[in-house]
């Protein structure tokens, strides 16, 4: 099946076409694609390279999205395609976000799944919820808008594990059919993201963030903590604090450690120490529930009741090992109700 045209852009009279798609806005000349790599100019039209396109599909853990407060213990059907309008240099999804000529060429050739075909899909392995992943699902946008009510229509849940850089004409019409908004917040600053990533969007992050919880959408933070680079007490705090302040003292955040990869193979793992004193910094900055990941901390990924501390849900790894909550969410010991959906 041909790519799709896309939807989101202009063209000018030289051929030259503007994605409109996210806030890089950009300009590509004919036979050339966007920042995203999969956005590509034939002959003045825009055609959307990866629509229904998923080279990486599996049946994963809920918690390795990572998503805690979102049906707990089950499994998700992740799709996960090519491309990301984010370029992180230290991208643990490398050959997925920054696809090369042959990874490109390959794709064009595979067969589509098309939208109608992902709740029957999810059904038959028996999971809750559909989960785009691994790569930026937002740079296939054209394919959220078609599939998301499907899955919903279906009593599915949907989620979108997200950078979050979308412009809001499209966001507009994926929120509401979006259930969990999984973001990375992945620094403070302008200055910030302009360094890893290569575009300053932390602004449109926020925004588009704050979008997802007025429409709704369960949500769940991630910061993945670069050694020296975005680990500072005092960053820390500002995400943390912005988290309480604007998406609500209930939202979980992953303090996740980062390893060498992509383009920062220098760098050292995230000591452990550096995890456990960003949770210290989440729970001072009124957090109720802030999570380590990629690194072994006892009882760093448990759920505990914020008013009495009883552990509510025991975790190793991705798997549960224990969950205490009762039918109404609640923690069986004091009663407190804990916020997701469960």
């Amino acid at each position: 099946m041909p790519a799709p045209e896309a939807r989101w852009y202009s063209t000018r009279e030289d051929a030259h076409v503007r994605c409109q798609l996210c806030p890089r806005a950009c300009l590509i000349p004919d036979g050339a694609s966007g920042a995203c790599r999969v956005r590509k100019n034939e002959g003045g039209r825009l055609y959307a390279l990866t629509w229904g396109r998923f080279p990486a599909l599996a049946i994963d853990p809920i918690e390795k999205k990572p998503l805690y407060h979102f049906f707990p213990g089950s499994d998700t059907l992740s799709l996960g395609s090519l491309g990301c309008n984010m370029h992180c240099l230290h991208c643990q999804n490398v050959s997925l976000s920054e696809p090369d000529i042959f990874a490109l060429a390959h794709i064009e050739q595979t067969k589509t799944m098309p939208p109608e075909f992902i709740a029957p899909f999810a059904r038959q392995h028996s999971v809750p919820t559909v989960v785009w992943t691994y790569n930026e699902p937002l740079v296939n946008a054209e394919y959220l808008v078609s599939a998301l009510p499907l899955v919903q229509q279906a009593g599915l849940a949907t989620v979108l594990v997200t950078a979050g850089l979308v412009s809001p004409e499209p966001l507009g019409e994926i929120l509401p059919h979006l259930d969990a908004w999984r973001i990375d917040i992945k620094g403070w600053g302008d200055e910030f993201y302009q360094r890893l990533t290569g575009f300053p969007g932390w602004k449109t992050v926020l925004g588009n963030s704050l979008l997802a919880r007025e429409a709704g959408c369960h949500i769940e933070v991630v910061t993945n903590l670069i050694d020296g680079w975005n680990d500072s007490p005092e960053d820390l705090a500002a995400i943390a604090r912005w988290i309480a302040r604007e998406l609500g003292p209930e939202t979980p955040w992953h303090v996740t450690a980062s390893h060498p990869a992509a383009h920062l193979t220098s760098i050292r793992p995230t000591p452990p120490a550096t995890i456990l004193e960003a949770r210290r910094i989440g729970l001072e900055s009124g957090l109720k529930h802030v999570y380590c990941g990629n690194v072994d901390i006892p009882d760093g990924s448990d759920t505990v009741c914020p008013d009495c501390g009883a552990i509510l849900i025991r975790r190793r790894g991705f798997a549960v090992l224990e969950n205490r909550l009762t039918g109404s969410a609640a923690c069986p010991d004091c009663g407190r109700r804990i916020i997701g959906r469960f």
